[in-house]
């Protein structure tokens, strides 16, 4: 159903990840039956005014009048957030011409008690935006600079307008283009079944992509890895797993206890003859697995530092 020539990785989460450790996958708690819906708070804030000074600020121009607007809430594609396709035509500085608008808006969760908290506490929303506006851009001038260009195309959904805001009711969004509009779907038909071979190859392919251009951002910084940890603080997933606030600890170690008991019940239902769940259990009982999780966060002065994926999950990976 879904051809596979590419895959694009959409961004929830990132962080530095340690050389011992493969790619983290912080699951999203959102499941196919239990729907978040954006609320009437998120579709306010993406009035005509509003959408047309953001048009405004990416286009360079004095004025933008929206002529048609329409707003699509998406239910239960994304835990850390609300996702609100807008589509829409303006009239650019007077002239008769119209241009038609395909977003995709990205907002807090508003009006959620249970994830609005953690989005803020774990800084969500506060590192993707600084994603997109610093790393991203500076992995592309090295892919440019290195003369690779053919082999790597970035493979993150590209952001093109962010707002961050200490009070969310002001308007603290993520714009990006609506991929869906190009060819790209969500596969929909693999999220209870899992993703088979083809679609799960293209996927590793693009995170192998993702913690190439980080190890080699990282490793090019003239000041060494320290200035460029310390440059790139907001990234560094130790601010959300190794030094959290006290109610996030509290979470998160409440998070590590349930996934290793559905981790054992994944790995006894695919172990075959060897002993995985037995494995698991031996780790379980060296202590904390939270406290251990810490230690593997911890970027490492001559080891495989990189920038990784903090969410490689089915709800934020395209295909076409």
């Amino acid at each position: 159903m879904y051809p596979t020539s590419e895959c694009k990785l959409l961004t929830s989460r990132f962080g530095f990840i340690l050389p011992n450790a493969f790619f983290s996958t912080a699951v999203s708690t959102t499941r196919p039956n239990q729907k978040s819906t954006p609320t009437m708070q998120a579709l306010n804030i993406l009035s005509k005014d509003k959408l047309a000074e953001i048009a405004r600020k990416i286009l360079g121009v004095q004025d933008v009048e929206i002529t048609e607007l329409q707003l699509k809430p998406l239910d239960g594609q994304n835990f850390a957030g609300d996702i609100v396709f807008c589509d829409f035509k303006a009239k650019l500085d007077n002239l008769d011409d119209e241009m038609d608008f395909h977003w995709a808006v990205k907002l807090p969760p508003l009006d959620s008690r249970a994830r609005m908290p953690m989005h803020r506490m774990s800084r969500m929303e506060a590192k993707e935006i600084f994603f997109y506006e610093k790393v991203l851009p500076e992995w592309k001038a090295l892919v440019k600079d290195r003369g690779a260009s053919g082999l790597f195309k970035i493979p993150c959904c590209d952001s093109f307008y962010s707002e961050f805001h200490d009070d969310p009711l002001q308007g603290s969004l993520i714009v990006m283009d609506n991929l869906t509009r190009q060819g790209f779907h969500h596969p929909d038909d693999k999220r209870r079944t899992g993703l088979d071979l083809q679609h799960s190859k293209l996927a590793l392919e693009a995170l192998a992509k993702i913690h190439a251009l980080g190890h080699a951002h990282l490793n090019s910084h003239g000041g060494g890895l320290e200035k460029a940890l310390k440059e790139n603080d907001l990234l560094v997933t130790c601010r959300t797993f190794v030094e959290p606030e006290e109610q996030l600890r509290k979470t998160l170690k409440a998070g590590s206890r349930a996934k290793a008991a559905n981790f054992q019940a994944l790995l006894g239902a695919v172990q075959g003859e060897r002993d995985f769940v037995g494995a698991l259990g031996k780790l379980i009982a060296k202590g904390d697995l939270f406290e251990f999780r810490r230690t593997l966060y911890r970027p490492q002065p001559g080891g495989f530092n990189t920038v990784c994926h903090g969410d490689a999950h089915i709800n934020n990976v395209l295909f076409r």
